[in-house]
């Protein structure tokens, strides 16, 4: 029997028969939804504009329903308007149509692109950073996603398994015993003093 999400490999054919694969069973009970990728500050810019935009909506509902409602009363009093009659569907999609192109203004469009243009030279500061060279490795920082910058300060947790996350763990070879006689006193002393043979 074989779970899902098990594979079968170097096998030229398999014979099976699917017992079960509903979502009441155990491995997708178990199984998660991937996170989303996105930054805190994407998230509440994202709803900000969300917000926005629902209130442009509402301005828009309220200014349209207002401007045919005086039309309709007394716009027929301005004749010098050429206002149409009657409170037909039309006035009314003219009405939202001209309030939204007056009020397009309030979803700033080119927000999006002037913080992904932010992001962009932050991350090519970030790999010019002099802090941030490595002299063993003769690196500097590398920036490989633009979401990396912002998320920078915003570091809750930092777990390590103490097998050299945060340290490292360099083996060195120090001393050694062969045939009963040992060698080496220390780092340098070990190496010098092994026979050529070993």
């Amino acid at each position: 029997m074989l779970l899902r999400g098990c594979y079968l490999r170097n096998i030229d054919y398999c014979v099976g028969l699917v017992i079960y694969v509903g979502a009441e069973s155990k491995i997708m009970k178990n199984a998660k939804k991937p996170p989303k990728k996105v930054s805190a500050i994407m998230t509440m810019m994202n709803y900000m504009l969300y917000s926005v935009f629902a209130f442009q909506l509402l301005l828009i509902g309220t200014y349209a329903g207002i401007s045919v409602s005086w039309t309709n009363n007394e716009g027929q009093q301005a004749k010098y308007l050429n206002l149409p009659g009657g409170a037909g569907g039309l006035t009314a999609f003219y009405s939202v149509l001209t309030f939204w192109v007056a009020y397009s203004h309030l979803i700033p469009i080119s927000l999006n692109v002037a913080i992904e243009v932010l992001k962009l030279t932050q991350g090519g500061l970030v790999g010019r950073d002099a802090k941030m060279y490595d002299a063993e490795t003769d690196k500097y920082a590398l920036s490989r996603t633009s979401d990396l910058i912002e998320e920078l300060g915003q570091v809750d947790f930092v777990f390590s398994d103490k097998t050299g996350t945060l340290t490292q763990n360099k083996m060195m070879f120090r001393k050694c015993s062969v045939n009963g006689v040992i060698y080496g006193e220390g780092e340098g002393e070990a190496l010098r003093m092994l026979p050529q043979s070993v």
